[in-house]
């Protein structure tokens, strides 16, 4: 798509400094035409929660407010799809260039105009689509295929954020970092989030053992496992971790002191002297292009300084003292943890991957389908006789690993019969259950309950038609050949036997040999010495004293990613700067937390005028310096609304405590 300026508003502020908002049309190449705007014209909201570590997303919104007159008409916006028109803000910087404040796409589902004549105000509403990532599935990666080594998360990001059609950088600004390995430690290493590959092809890429997520919720998840979060700012995405982020000079002076052999104490007393001395903050930034590709390092001063460039007009600022936590802690549920798979692709969600088809067989991505987005449908395949449609391709277990998983295996598909509710037509599914040892082939004997070399097909009889029904077929240990070294297991799926004309089309998903997910090394294949692991657990921290007991208690709870099965794939220690040694992520996470709310957290509320050139925007940080009255630290943006024209913006923001690591407990319990 190509953007072509359709509409242009320039203005100034109420300090004269210049700027412009844009409507583009795709495909457009005409001239110009002008814009007239509202004493307000144009005006950007960030929404967050208020619980700012389970704000991970933060979407934009911008409010174009204009003027209709005889001479100034415009296109009827409502009339177009929501990628026809694009809006972008820009300002003037010092060297009197325009750079980019704010892009998204003008969205209009409802419009309303005033119906009189000429001239008459209306305004319009532009997004910057993360709120809209719900309605794309998240990518999953069939080609190439790896189950062992996965696709790292910033590859994965950057498509899910290319479905926004943007084009922007991401800029990456937090402090849980990969191990130093082998080579002498330098700050900065390439952050986690960015650089671990959590989610793995076959393995965990799927929600509710065959369902893909939408991109919105495996953002989330991605973002939460490290405790950050996303919003667009001057035209970039900004993934920022949501504790633990200060000036570079005072985090490397941290970092050198540590693998120096030293020990560091007073980190929020540097912190303060640096903010005093400086009257700057430069974080240090990660640049990754639109593709995830990492690009440069940059440190980037965003600080704002009240009352000196940013000052309180409303005398509406509110101080707000929140109750410090005696524990905070992650609750974890997951369905993935119980299912382990001896055929891959069950859902066929990564196409004909693990599978072998006929030419009865072919996938198929129409409505069709149990969970996901694709399944197999039988095309011309004959209704007598045995013939053979599709089978897995054996490639499974190694013989130990089998034996040790023989209890609580079943075989299992789901079928769609689409079939006229009006007939009596007797319909059976036939399918076989193989272990392949070569030369030898054993076959699961349903009737008997037992393996055999003899070929035995399983028939079940289908008497639900025009919806998905699960067959299971329950499969044990009786006579399993014993000294075999490779045997594999899988699944053949013949025809459908029937008489009469009624059946209309036949779909098959979510087709496998399916077990328990977990078992130790060593524990035998008997029945009673079967284990689990529970599906419920918890991860908390709590300190380990405090002159006061406080009652509050921090739960974040929801779906998280796991190194459990991939070892080696993610690694399984964050290193913060001031860590001498690694940590896991959680409870890095949950370190942090806790000493963000180790006393008292000081919450602002308030209206404030910008002061400088550059507009706020929420990747900014807001530092309160008043006369015998000075903040230990700036603080984050958690809500903003800024009002371009008149400088004005309204804000919640809430100060960190980055002060020397509290002391804590860790625990892990299940429910």
């Amino acid at each position: 798509m190509a953007y072509g300026v359709k509409y242009r508003l320039e203005f100034s502020n109420v300090l004269t400094y210049a700027s412009k908002v844009e409507i583009l049309k795709d495909g457009y190449t005409g001239s110009v035409n002008a814009m007239v705007g509202q004493s307000e014209p144009v005006v950007i909201k960030w929404n967050a929660k208020d619980d700012i570590y389970k704000s991970s997303i933060i979407g934009s919104v911008c409010t174009l407010n204009l003027f209709e007159t005889d001479d100034v008409t415009y296109d009827n916006f409502y009339e177009f799809d929501e990628r026809e028109y694009q809006v972008k803000v820009s300002y003037k910087d010092m060297y009197n260039n325009y750079q980019t404040y704010w892009i998204g796409w003008l969205v209009v589902d409802r419009f309303k105009e005033q119906y009189k004549s000429t001239p008459f105000g209306f305004s319009l509403r532009a997004y910057d689509g993360l709120g809209t990532l719900d309605n794309f599935l998240a990518p999953i990666y069939s080609s190439p295929f790896n189950e062992a080594i996965g696709i790292p998360n910033r590859e994965r990001i950057g498509d899910i954020l290319d479905n926004l059609d943007l084009g922007l950088d991401i800029y990456v600004q937090a402090d849980q970092m990969k191990s130093p390995g082998i080579l002498t430690p330098t700050y900065p290493r390439r952050k986690k989030i960015m650089d671990d590959t959590l989610i793995t092809a076959g393995r965990n890429e799927l929600i509710s053992k065959y369902d893909i997520p939408t991109c919105k919720k495996q953002l989330e998840s991605i973002l939460r496992q490290y405790n950050c979060r996303i919003f667009q700012s001057f035209g970039k995405w900004y993934i920022v971790e949501a504790s633990n982020i200060f000036a570079r000079d005072v985090k490397e002076d941290i970092f050198d002191t540590h693998n120096g052999g030293g020990t560091v104490s007073g980190i929020r007393s540097d912190i303060t002297s640096h903010l005093d001395t400086n009257k700057s903050e430069e974080i240090q930034t990660d640049i990754y292009n639109s593709d995830g590709i990492y690009q440069s390092s940059s440190d980037l001063d965003g600080l704002r300084v009240v009352p000196d460039q940013f000052k309180n007009i409303g005398g509406d600022l509110i101080r707000e003292y929140i109750q410090p936590l005696n524990k905070a802690r992650y609750t974890f549920k997951t369905s993935q943890n119980g299912v382990y798979h001896f055929t891959r692709n069950v859902g066929f969600e990564y196409g004909s991957y693990g599978w072998i088809t006929t030419s009865y067989a072919s996938l198929t991505t129409d409505d069709f389908t149990q969970q996901g987005r694709k399944a197999i449908k039988l095309v011309n395949a004959p209704n007598t006789g045995e013939t053979l449609m599709f089978n897995s391709d054996y490639v499974g277990q190694t013989a130990q690993s089998w034996k040790r998983w023989m209890t609580g295996v079943s075989a299992r598909f789901s079928v769609f019969i689409d079939k006229n509710a009006n007939s009596l037509v007797s319909l059976d599914v036939q399918f076989k259950v193989v272990v392949s040892a070569p030369p030898n082939f054993y076959y699961w004997d349903d009737v008997n309950a037992e393996w055999t070399t003899t070929d035995t097909t399983i028939t079940r009889t289908i008497e639900i038609f025009n919806n998905w029904q699960e067959i299971s077929i329950n499969i044990t240990g009786e006579n399993f050949p014993t000294g075999l070294t490779n045997e594999q297991i899988g699944i053949q799926i013949y025809n459908c036997v029937y008489s009469g004309t009624a059946v209309e089309d036949i779909y098959f998903d979510n087709v496998g040999v399916i077990g328990r997910y977990f078992k130790p090394s060593g524990v035998s294949s008997e029945p009673d010495n079967n284990r689990n692991i529970p599906n419920n657990y918890i991860e908390f921290v709590e300190r380990t004293s405090a002159t006061n007991v406080y009652s509050d208690e921090k739960n974040i709870d929801g779906t998280y990613y796991f190194a459990t099965g991939n070892p080696g794939i993610i690694e399984p220690y964050s290193y913060r700067t001031r860590d001498a040694n690694g940590n896991t992520v959680f409870k890095n996470n949950l370190q942090n937390i806790m000493n963000d709310n180790r006393i008292f957290q000081v919450r602002y509320e308030g209206t404030f005028r910008n002061e400088i050139k550059i507009p706020l925007s929420m990747h900014n940080r807001i530092w309160f310096d008043f006369t015998n009255n000075q903040d230990p630290e700036s603080c984050y943006l958690d809500g903003l609304e800024y009002k371009v024209k008149s400088a004005e913006a309204s804000i919640i923001a809430h100060m960190p405590n980055s002060d020397d690591d509290l002391s804590c407990k860790f625990r892990v319990t299940s429910e």
